[in-house]
């Protein structure tokens, strides 16, 4: 077999492999974007999940789709993009709103005789969905069946499908990529943390569960844990608002019981024990014993 020289630039590897090249080209802006993150303590979530009615438990993915969807519901601001100025100098920045609470989750796809790459899905209101709908739609997806997901009638794996999606349209972006929010989740391939710059405003990322040591009270325990990042479009979001939007899914994570309950099956529900945290005397920090 005869490798091509060095110096001999190859040509792009597929029609989707090209469509990546414009998307990240055209959209991938980190100086408009920051990153926070957040280790979780996933204690309710495994329960929940372990004890979960059937053959089949709901995806870690399954419950961050639905605590991000709910964050969006209670943080009605962040639930919009910034659209470009235009070709004109005097064109001005607008917002655009959502009105439903629209998850685009990252799917990669393969193709024959092509690299791989990502597309989006879209989970149309995740807020109020039970977490049983959203775990099927996600399976399907793993499956390769995303007809779950997207809009009937919408074609899908096509290079001018992926281009099209680069308009800025209003019209175009909620019918193509859903609204303001993207799950991206390479757990699975063992990746701890996920940093990176995504083209939705808010872009939620999550690395791999392991055991880690978390504060119980006075106590320290060995519980599930990953980290979850939130990458967010500073146009839309201030800093102290987005920190606030992550504070309220890592509370929805780690109170999965109470606040997955009302999108649970009465089977599928499990009490927790309240854990007792007691007040910290602030004022003696930094002072010796």
């Amino acid at each position: 077999m005869n490798d091509p020289p060095p110096d001999r630039a190859r040509p792009p590897d597929g029609p989707n492999f090209e469509a990546n090249l414009v998307l990240v080209d055209r959209e991938i802006r980190p100086g408009r974007t920051l990153t926070y993150l957040a280790e979780v303590d996933l204690s309710q979530v495994e329960r929940l999940r372990d004890r979960w009615p059937g053959p089949t438990g709901p995806s870690l993915a399954t419950f961050v789709v639905k605590a991000l969807a709910r964050a969006l519901r209670d943080f009605p601001d962040a639930n919009r993009r910034s659209r470009s100025r235009g070709s004109w100098p005097s064109g001005r920045p607008k917002l655009q709103e959502f009105a439903g609470c629209d998850v685009a989750v990252a799917v990669e796809r393969e193709a024959r005789g092509s690299a791989p790459t990502t597309t989006f899905a879209i989970l149309h209101d995740a807020d109020e969905a039970p977490i049983d709908e959203i775990a099927r739609a996600l399976r399907a997806l793993d499956a390769r069946a995303s007809a779950a997901c997207c809009r009937p009638g919408q074609p899908r794996g096509s290079f001018a499908h992926l281009i099209r999606r680069l308009r800025d349209t209003p019209g175009a972006w909620a019918r193509d990529r859903g609204g303001a929010a993207l799950v991206c989740a390479p757990d699975r391939s063992g990746v701890d943390a996920v940093l990176g710059t995504w083209p939705h405003p808010i872009g939620v990322s999550f690395g791999q569960v392991r055991p880690r040591p978390v504060a119980v009270g006075t106590a320290v325990e060995v519980r599930p844990a990953f980290f979850l990042s939130l990458n967010f479009d500073r146009r839309v979001m201030i800093a102290m608002q987005a920190a606030r939007f992550l504070r309220r899914m890592v509370d929805f994570l780690e109170n999965a019981g109470d606040e997955m309950a009302p999108f649970l099956t009465p089977d599928a529900r499990v009490d927790f024990p309240t854990v007792e945290v007691p007040e910290i005397d602030r004022g003696s920090w930094g002072r010796e014993a």
